[in-house]
């Protein structure tokens, strides 16, 4: 039987609150490609509500604004990450890579 290592992680607050996971993380980084929440969204099949919902959690949990919304005008509005937004991405991203590094590739046979 050949295994190989798998899992799962999200960052959490000193409380143990969530903070960030993989859905999570995909949806700040889709903000910064497309510099909308809406398109954002739409690109990831989710309505803008729950988007919308998604990002007001974890800054009601970190206590910072993640997000910065324009709107109207001549670019019809936009959304980008605040700095804080772009270092939670960047540490997830850090950690992701580190854990991928962790490789586990081994042959276990039967006797």
């Amino acid at each position: 039987m050949h295994l190989r290592f798998n899992c799962r992680f999200w960052i959490e607050n000193e409380k143990g609150e969530y903070v960030l996971g993989e859905g999570s993380f995909i949806l700040l980084k889709e903000i910064e490609n497309t510099g909308s929440l809406s398109k954002a969204a739409e690109n990831l099949g989710m309505s803008y509500s729950y988007a919308w919902r998604k990002i007001k959690k974890i800054e009601n949990v970190v206590k910072n604004r993640i997000v910065e919304s324009h709107r109207g005008g001549r670019e019809k509005g936009q959304t980008l990450l605040t700095d804080y937004g772009k270092n939670l991405l960047s540490l997830y991203k850090k950690l992701d890579e580190k854990i991928k590094d962790l490789k586990l590739d081994e042959q276990i046979t039967n006797r």
